[in-house]
């Protein structure tokens, strides 16, 4: 059984299984927010290179959860750790997607609600925060999009807030990484690989055609 200490972690879950109805994003919507991501990556760094917080990322295939006809679903976690020496309030981040990504997701709208985290060693008040965020893949629009590399699955642009500061962060393949603290606290996360995003791709062809 997996035993977490509560006085350094805070444990956040956000589940989007919901019913196949697109979110009200416009096509306009998604070109002016594929032009914010590539707009904000210039200024971006690495999620490891971060001075505020050890930055652990996850994300792959759930493993317990089912895939139906018309989307496959994803997971995403994201572990933040105060590493300053000076308690860090309302700390939030929001997530930012490519282009491909804000259309296949339903709702790919990835943030969390504001938290205070304590210097790392703190037993008694949360230093981390760990959200796990699991998105649909719709099969349809990944079959409109027509080819999609599984990297870009992974690539995210990350804001992060707090009261007196900001940080722009990189999330990609190679910055997959969970802390040694917290690792016993998730549950196992299968990568994505690019055979599994070619089976989507089949499965959402498949879809569209029989819909013709």
């Amino acid at each position: 059984m997996k035993t977490i200490n509560w006085g350094i972690l805070v444990l956040v879950v956000l589940m989007a299984w919901m019913p196949f109805s697109r979110a009200s994003e416009t096509g306009a919507d998604t070109v002016e927010g594929a032009r914010f991501f590539y707009e904000q990556l210039e200024q971006a760094i690495p999620a490891r290179d971060s001075a505020v917080f050890e930055v652990g990322f996850q994300m792959g295939l759930p493993a317990a959860a089912e895939a139906s006809e018309q989307g496959r679903p994803l997971q995403y976690v994201l572990t933040l750790t105060n590493k300053t020496e000076k308690p860090l309030k309302n700390v939030q981040f929001t997530a930012y997607f490519r282009e491909e990504m804000q259309h296949i997701l339903l709702n790919p709208q990835w943030y969390n609600e504001p938290v205070t985290l304590q210097p790392f060693g703190d037993e008694e008040k949360p230093s981390t925060i760990i959200h796990t965020w699991n998105p649909m893949v719709m099969l349809e629009a990944l079959g409109m999009l027509g080819q999609i590399e599984h990297g870009v699955f992974y690539d995210i642009l990350l804001e992060i807030k707090w009261e007196g500061g900001q940080e722009w962060l990189r999330l990609d393949s190679d910055a997959q990484y969970i802390p040694e603290h917290i690792s016993n606290a998730l549950e196992n996360c299968e990568p994505l690989t690019q055979e599994e995003v070619e089976a989507m791709l089949a499965a959402a062809k498949a879809l569209l055609d029989a819909g013709k």
